[in-house]
């Protein structure tokens, strides 16, 4: 069940803390996790003072069209690394560091909640000067993403959610691990690159030969550095079991694909129907033998699912 799989996986999380964690975190250094995610692709610029790391890919064609990625919790823009170059010729394709994850700094008095991320995601596109795009979001990113197409809808074109989080009880077991106040920060503190990769083996992907030493770096960026870690246990409080957005379904009016893995250990697609339910003008897509990131572990079959989405904008559909 899955319930008992999440269950094993905290357990083992709290002998790993302990075992492992008094020894020293990885040895690898925070420089060794930046220049393992750094690609061709590596953007910074200021938002308001800080220094924010993107993706940017962008293509030549006839239609000019901007794509958005937004990454979830623990994550980063290296998330979307498998898809950003397959995008078709004409797209300007931007993934983005939230503050305090991957290589982006953190703002100080950030609030580290739907409503400063999505005021965050607005300064950023200006900066960058997008007018009008296709925003995607993954896990945590789709409430991002519900949320910023409500917020400001003459921005957004369409909406991608993939394994979006934010239906109340979605969460499961780790709404619980969430509230877990002062052993949340410790655990956090004592985690290890070896938990890491034993949680994506666990829970997030199907086909753990898919999960790659860069992707682990990704990650420990987000979550074993000191500042990553710091706002993570902010996310983790703020919005995790906290952030629903069941009432704002009704309310979506722009064209979504919904795209899951029928096998995802972390929020189970038995909650993608009541997205489609919800969402009244969308299509949901489920994909077999896949886990919690269907853009990184089926890069081909994911992106040809969103080409075609995009593609049927050009005919008003």
């Amino acid at each position: 069940m899955l319930e008992d799989r999440i269950r094993v996986s905290i357990v083992l999380l709290l002998l790993s803390s302990v075992l492992i964690g008094c020894v020293g975190m990885d040895q690898k250094t925070r420089s060794a996790f930046e220049s393992a995610v750094k690609t061709r692709y590596s953007r910074f610029l200021q938002v308001d003072g800080t220094r924010i790391h993107y993706y940017e890919r962008f293509s030549y064609g006839v239609d000019t069209s901007t794509v958005v990625l937004v990454h979830g919790w623990m994550g980063s823009a290296y998330d979307f690394i498998n898809i950003l170059g397959l995008f078709p010729p004409g797209f300007r394709v931007i993934a983005v560091d939230l503050p305090g994850c991957g290589l982006s700094e953190a703002r100080d008095n950030f609030g580290y909640t739907v409503e400063s991320f999505v005021s965050f995601l607005k300064e950023f596109i200006g900066v960058l000067g997008v007018r009008e795009f296709v925003l995607v979001g993954h896990s945590m990113g789709g409430i991002i993403a519900i949320n910023f197409a409500l917020a400001y809808p003459e921005l957004v074109e369409r909406l991608v959610l993939i394994s979006p989080d934010g239906l109340k009880g979605e969460e499961g077991i780790w709404l619980f691990f969430g509230r877990l106040g002062p052993i949340t920060d410790l655990l956090g503190m004592m985690n290890n690159r070896f938990f890491v990769k034993m949680g994506m083996r666990l829970n997030v992907f199907y086909d753990d030969s898919k999960i790659t030493e860069e992707l682990l770096d990704s990650v420990a960026l987000s979550a074993l550095t000191e500042r990553g870690r710091g706002a993570q246990l902010k996310i983790t409080r703020n919005i995790v079991g906290e952030a629903h957005v069941d009432a704002l379904l009704a309310r979506i009016d722009k064209p979504t694909l919904i795209i899951w893995g029928k096998n995802d250990g972390v929020l189970s697609v038995k909650w993608a129907k009541k997205f489609k339910e919800g969402i009244k003008n969308s299509r949901l897509v489920v994909l077999d033998k896949c886990g919690h990131m269907p853009m990184f572990e089926k890069p081909y079959t994911t992106i040809r699912y969103i080409n075609s989405f995009l593609e049927r904008r050009k005919i008003g559909l």
